[in-house]
């Protein structure tokens, strides 16, 4: 189980489907930063169906997506982050 920490904007096609294609069926994506852009982009969002996606609230929220967000994606907070991290085996950081 890899916990995929996705913080570049998703107009980063490279990075975007560089992670796609590493993401296996007990992965997790996490949205963070300007990744959280994705949340309310179904079209790219689509190829995450198979994936457990999650986005960090707090980033949501100070970009005023709360009512963007599709309904494939849960909001987590700090502490649901760091349980994520110590539940996983690995974790894979997509920045820039």
């Amino acid at each position: 189980m890899i916990l995929h920490k996705f913080s570049v904007t998703p107009s980063d096609n490279n990075a975007l489907n560089a992670c796609a294609k590493l993401l296996g069926p007990d992965d997790t994506l996490v949205l963070s930063e300007t990744g959280v852009l994705l949340a309310c982009q179904p079209q790219l969002l689509a190829q995450f169906k198979q994936t457990k996606v999650v986005a960090m609230a707090q980033d949501i929220v100070s970009r005023s997506l709360q009512t963007k967000v599709c309904e494939q994606v849960q909001l987590i907070d700090l502490e649901q982050l760091v349980q994520l991290t110590l539940s996983h085996e690995k974790v894979i950081s997509w920045s820039h």
